[in-house]
């Protein structure tokens, strides 16, 4: 199964952030676990034109042919309708959003799932490290306080069909379109927990 990594490029958030102790990008980390187990040539790359993602590419040959090159950045749904072209008729795509961190035995996993052949989220349970307190919105009076809740979270990592770019166009986000296929067509989507998981949404997440 070939899969798509979504790369994202803002002011607080690119391929120099790095974890100290890590000394290397996301996007390296994710391209060195899954090419123990998927080839360079079903692995393809979407994102805004860098030197440093080139040069990374390069290194795990991942050659340009398997690289989408953005004008500027837009959704998700944005990103994944460019490699569309270049996909062929694939009856499943398993898509990665690049900002995840998942070690070499979830990446293993995850691979392992393609050969079920149908829809899927990557989940994470998800423990706040905080409590939820819901307020009434007329007197903001406390309605409910849930402290330390757990909650199934979506990795932004998917097995996709290929009756997903039917809906594709006028949604932003692939859980949206995955949402209208289970309304439209009936379409049974399945979860698989993964047992470690963390995304960085900006610069500032990158600290040890």
């Amino acid at each position: 199964m070939k899969t798509v990594i979504l790369t994202k490029a803002d002011k607080n958030n690119d391929l120099k952030c790095l974890l100290t102790w890590w000394r290397k990008s996301l996007l390296e980390h994710l391209l060195t676990n899954l090419l123990c187990f998927k080839v360079p040539q079903d692995i393809f790359v979407v994102g805004i034109e860098d030197e440093d993602l080139g040069n990374i590419l390069e290194k795990y040959h991942i050659y340009k042919k398997n690289y989408i090159i953005l004008k500027e950045q837009g959704t998700e749904i944005d990103s994944l309708l460019k490699v569309k072209p270049i996909l062929g008729d694939e009856k499943f795509i398993s898509v990665i959003d690049s900002n995840s961190f998942f070690p070499k035995k979830d990446i293993r996993r995850m691979v392992e799932q393609e050969d079920l052949n149908y829809p899927m989220i990557f989940t994470y349970d998800y423990k706040f490290p905080y409590s939820i307190i819901k307020s009434d919105g007329r007197d903001a009076t406390v309605k409910t306080i849930l402290d330390f809740p757990e909650m199934v979270v979506n990795t932004g990592a998917y097995i996709l069909p290929k009756d997903i770019w039917g809906v594709l166009r006028k949604l932003d986000f692939i859980t949206e379109a995955l949402l209208q296929l289970k309304i439209n067509a009936g379409m049974k989507i399945y979860t698989f927990n993964v047992h470690e998981w963390r995304y960085f949404h900006k610069a500032g997440d990158f600290v040890e």
